[in-house]
């Protein structure tokens, strides 16, 4: 089955992905295809501009989510390690359970560290242990020694 995707303008003077230009282009949709069901960014740091998307775009981007009904896939490695004022995830600010959040070792501990962690509302946690059985796994040392970092954290599983 063939995918319909479109991209959404960076704006500079914004800083990353544009709320604006996500509207218009959702308002444009063509009537005969289906709305997206999910909208993959990188908030912090993004790639090749290194902006960070404001928290009032972020926010804008988020009512679009909730009004137009997909999923917002945070892929956010550089979030921990962003020198300037903290910056809003938009899983911190998701009250509809919309939102999955991705972060990577290799950009907090050390870039050879190929491993990253996922972050979601329960109800949306069957979904990546679907698509986990079908992702190459990385070396068990590796994870091993990752996992001894965790130590008691509740939030790590």
């Amino acid at each position: 089955k063939q995918w319909y995707q479109r991209r959404v303008r960076e704006d500079p003077k914004v800083g990353g992905l544009c709320p604006a230009a996500l509207q218009a282009t959702l308002e444009s949709w063509p009537k005969d295809k289906p709305l997206p069901k999910a909208l993959l960014l990188c908030p912090t740091g993004c790639n090749p501009s290194g902006a960070n998307v404001p928290e009032g775009a972020r926010r804008k981007i988020y009512r679009l989510a909730c009004e137009y009904d997909f999923l917002i896939l945070e892929d956010d490695p550089y979030y921990f390690l962003n020198y300037g004022k903290e910056l809003t995830s938009f899983l911190s600010m998701d009250i509809e359970g919309r939102v999955l959040r991705l972060d990577s070792l290799s950009k907090i501990l050390c870039p050879g560290l190929r491993i990253g962690f996922l972050t979601c509302p329960s109800v949306l946690q069957p979904y990546p242990e679907l698509a986990k059985r079908a992702i190459v796994r990385g070396v068990a040392i590796v994870q091993g020694a990752a996992f001894q970092l965790k130590g008691d954290s509740p939030y790590i599983r």
